[in-house]
């Protein structure tokens, strides 16, 4: 069965395309560091059709969100010759929390 599911913080601004929008999500670690931080590792995922249109109506950077989505890894190569990155697709998105940082430039991370 191939389902991932993520909950994390936009971590910067939607990139908007015209089939599809990208998405870097931070997802915070459960255990803190040596300096007693967590941190965060990021994905980038992508959505299409209904779910791009409602992630650009609804969704902003440093939102929590929750998505379902699938694993896709392509056999294509880009212009240098390489395989494309394996990425994650969007099937659902939900807002859990608006944004609250006062600053838009700054990070919740």
């Amino acid at each position: 069965m191939n389902n991932i599911n993520l909950v994390g913080h936009i971590a910067q601004d939607i990139t908007i395309k015209e089939s599809h929008v990208s998405l870097k999500i931070g997802l915070k670690r459960n255990y803190k560091d040596a300096e007693g931080n967590y941190n965060a590792d990021f994905v980038w995922v992508t959505a299409f059709k209904q779910t791009a249109e409602y992630i650009k109506q609804y969704i902003g950077k440093g939102d929590l969100v929750a998505i379902h989505g699938h694993f896709y890894s392509s056999d294509k190569k880009n212009e240098d010759g390489k395989y494309m990155p394996a990425s994650v697709i969007i099937d659902s998105i939900t807002r859990l929390r608006k944004a609250t940082t006062p600053n838009p430039n700054e990070s919740p991370f």
